[in-house]
């Protein structure tokens, strides 16, 4: 396998470059960044990390490639949840008064 070789063409031209490793866990990622001169910087990111919530690396690699100029899509990934309702919680923060979300209205499974 020619990994090495393959990395250093995807960047070998470009100013700088975004790698986003997309599985599981950062296999890869790290035996991409030793494979590339680093002549340009590189943005190394991985949608999942092993022993990470799932949604708080996609949502932290997303913030990191959003700090870097990336320009991201939020509407579908927002479109991929589900739905949230808004509460009107108090803004002092020792206003003693508890407030639960009440249950979120869904479709029965057989009207889907």
């Amino acid at each position: 396998m020619r990994f090495a070789q393959a990395i250093q063409s995807l960047f070998e031209d470009a100013e700088y470059g975004v790698a986003l490793e997309l599985g599981p866990q950062a296999e890869l990622l790290w035996l991409a960044q030793m494979s590339v001169r680093q002549a340009h910087p590189v943005l190394w990111a991985s949608s999942l990390a092993k022993g990470r919530d799932a949604m708080g690396q996609v949502l932290a690699s997303a913030a990191q490639l959003h700090a870097s100029r990336v320009t991201l899509d939020f509407a579908s990934m927002q479109a991929r949840q589900a739905p949230r309702c808004r509460l009107a919680l108090p803004s002092y923060p020792f206003q003693h008064r508890q407030f639960w979300p009440g249950k979120a209205d869904r479709p029965h499974a057989a009207a889907v």
